[in-house]
């Protein structure tokens, strides 16, 4: 497997998951925003990682990418059963605002792709009111055509954003950055459904969730509706429990 730095992972089928602490990651990718070079983030969680195994593209694409990290309960269970290591969760909503921390201090531009018309650019307002020093490169909603998709990588690739966040769902959102030319953005990384939460239209589960690793659980009570998706990462687990070492 051919890696974009020489970072220390793990593997979790097929797929380099970061074994570094977050306090060094956050500083890592706050480092490459200053950096006139691409580098893409993916927080990895069971979805994407079952996505993973049966689309060859969206495989070489993590395992191409410059930073994995886990995003998830599922991925750090994975690797304590696994590899018998203990890795910190990542949640990918608490890098991105990390991430928009040091980018409105360090007057850092953000472009944020992704949701419902008006989600996006709800969200960009809501985080520079929060963060007056932020500024916003631009927003665009996650309905586009293909001929749509591609005249956005050339705009973004004509000035470099810094600070490219999409959230387009499990998978999806790694192929579009993907899709984007070299020079489109500095760091990218996929955000999932965090766009709302910053809209307003969603809310993150309470903190004590949060400690407990349960976030997910408190998505399914608030929205039934997920629990068909919990139903479908049922192969990913059944993976991972009959894992054995060579």
């Amino acid at each position: 497997m051919v890696r974009a730095l020489n970072l220390p992972t793990i593997e979790i089928l097929g797929l380099p998951v970061s074994t570094l602490p977050r306090v060094v990651i956050t500083s890592l990718v706050n480092e490459w925003l200053t950096e006139v070079k691409r580098r893409t983030v993916v927080t990895l969680n069971p979805e994407i990682a079952l996505k993973a195994q049966k689309d060859p593209t969206l495989l070489k694409i993590i395992q191409a990418a410059d930073l994995v990290v886990p995003d998830g309960f599922g991925i750090t269970w994975a690797a304590r059963r696994m590899h018998k290591q203990r890795l910190e969760r990542i949640p990918g909503i608490e890098l991105a605002e990390s991430l928009l921390t040091f980018a409105a201090h360090n007057n850092y531009p953000a472009f944020f792709l992704g949701s419902n018309p008006g989600v996006a650019e709800q969200a960009a307002k809501n985080l520079a009111a929060r963060w007056p020093g932020l500024k916003i490169h631009g927003t665009h909603s996650g309905y586009f055509s293909a001929g749509e998709q591609e005249q956005l990588g050339r705009e973004l690739a004509e000035t470099t954003v810094p600070l490219l966040m999409v959230g387009m769902g499990a998978g999806l959102q790694e192929k579009i950055i993907a899709s984007f030319p070299s020079r489109a953005f500095r760091v990218a990384l996929g955000i999932g459904g965090s766009l709302e939460v910053w809209a307003g239209r969603k809310h993150r589960a309470p903190h004590f969730f949060q400690l407990l690793s349960l976030e997910w659980l408190y998505r399914v009570v608030t929205d039934p509706r997920r629990f068909v998706r919990l139903l479908l990462l049922f192969p990913f687990f059944w993976r991972i429990l009959w894992f054995r070492h060579p």
